[in-house]
């Protein structure tokens, strides 16, 4: 343990975030690569209804950027959206969406959080000079209680090229979706909405529209990953992974920094 936070230590920045955001990225590594076809990852994630929006991109930045899987992870969001999209279809969705299960991402954080915030509070003690080192949510180290966890600032991520948002709620949308009726809606803005009494029926139904369309294209890309298929992605399709994450977790508003 001391080895571990030594070593987060010498990365710079507070050590705890470093162990969480080591931790998360572990997740998903194994997530994409290995977990992708285990039944009880792939369980969990169906109960939890997918990420948090603040996880999904991150996992997706991780893949862009690192784990370069992106048949790992259409796989994973083909299926989130389904799951979605169903729920959607039943109506009445917002009593099933409060009581999904936690984002197993901030499980594996807050689990984290627990094994070295202790160690790290002893060696406060003995060593009071690091917490300089710790960042404002950690600052005042506390062990959170069980399925707890410290809230984490963060900054703003940039919006992936191409901007394939379609939800009016985010602030940006396809031109061509003017004068078409009602907009969908991002998962986040359909949950506010609704908790707020003013979701449309109109904006529901094209919301589950936006989802069977994810799905299609979602299938078309995960096809031709198979090296035996020639056909070349849409240009729909080489986005939809960036769409799909949109609809899942709205725009990319805050990325936990180390």
């Amino acid at each position: 343990m001391d080895a571990a936070l030594d070593q987060a230590l010498e990365l710079g920045g507070c050590p705890l975030c470093s162990l969480q955001d080591r931790a998360c990225a572990g997740y998903f590594r194994a997530l994409v690569w290995e977990l992708v076809t285990d039944v009880g990852a792939r369980n969990k994630l169906r109960a939890s209804l997918g990420l948090c929006p603040r996880h999904w991109w991150r996992l997706r930045q991780l893949e862009r950027d690192h784990l370069h899987n992106a048949l790992g992870l259409a796989i994973l969001l083909e299926d989130t959206v389904g799951e979605v999209r169903k729920l959607l279809e039943e109506g009445d969705f917002r009593r099933r969406w409060e009581n999904r299960a936690p984002c197993p991402a901030c499980e594996r954080e807050q689990q984290t959080e627990a094994t070295y915030a202790g160690r790290l509070q002893e060696r406060l003690e003995t060593e009071p000079n690091l917490r300089r080192r710790l960042c404002k949510d950690h600052h005042n180290l506390h062990v959170p209680a069980p399925g707890r966890s410290l809230q984490r600032s963060g900054k703003l991520l940039p919006i992936p090229r191409g901007d394939p948002s379609r939800c009016p709620g985010c602030g940006a949308y396809e031109p061509s979706e003017r004068g078409k009726g009602p907009l969908p809606r991002c998962i986040p803005h359909l949950v506010e909405e609704a908790e707020r009494g003013v979701l449309e029926e109109t904006a529901r139904q094209a919301s589950v529209r936006w989802a069977e369309e994810l799905q299609t294209h979602l299938r078309g890309f995960i096809h031709k990953q198979d090296y035996q298929v020639c056909e070349p992605l849409t240009v729909r399709e080489r986005t939809i992974l960036d769409e799909a994450v949109f609809f899942l977790a709205g725009a990319p508003r805050v990325q936990s920094v180390p």
